[in-house]
């Protein structure tokens, strides 16, 4: 087998995601919520709330957690409800 005949496992250099009915091409890997916030223009409010699709539900992330993209995430973005008044 010639090397250019080998398989390429490294797998894609960008994947597809979509923030706020936007999509957005991203390296795939671990990134962090607060990182995920800045990929749009303009960027999401660090305090707004980014919550996940996962299934037919949205699921919110914690700003410190970290995910792990794939491609094909599809995440929303919303003011935090409550709060002082």
């Amino acid at each position: 087998m010639k090397p250019e005949d080998k398989p390429d496992n490294r797998g894609p250099e960008k994947v597809t995601i979509t923030i706020n009915n936007t999509p957005y091409e991203v390296r795939p890997g671990i990134h962090p919520v607060a990182q995920i916030k800045t990929i749009p223009n303009p960027n999401i409010p660090q305090s707004d709330v980014l919550c996940q699709l996962v299934g037919t539900e949205l699921k919110p992330l914690d700003h410190n957690a970290r995910i792990d993209i794939k491609g094909g995430e599809v995440f929303a973005s919303h003011c935090p409800s409550g709060g002082a008044s």
